[in-house]
């Protein structure tokens, strides 16, 4: 199984959120300028391409429950169907 980690509440960084935990695919995004929902559909795009990457299961770490976003698109663009209750 894959593990993401991805350090961030809504567009913010959260400085160590992620020291000590092993991960399989660094997620560092540098964010442009603009709202807070611009900023976080760049950043769910790369969490999206990660997830879909990944070969395996992949469990992802996050410091904000709406990164399930990237994470939903990025299981449909590869073949899942998906969705939340």
């Amino acid at each position: 199984m894959a593990t993401l980690v991805v350090p961030y509440h809504l567009d913010e960084h959260l400085s160590g959120f992620d020291e000590g935990i092993p991960t399989d695919e660094p997620m560092a995004v540098e964010l442009p300028p603009g709202t807070t929902w611009e900023r976080m559909a760049v950043l769910y795009e790369h969490v999206a391409r990660a997830v879909s990457r990944q070969p395996t299961p992949v469990l992802v770490v996050s410091g904000d429950c709406t990164t399930s976003l990237g994470i939903l698109a990025g299981l449909q663009r590869s073949g899942h169907d998906v969705g939340i209750v």
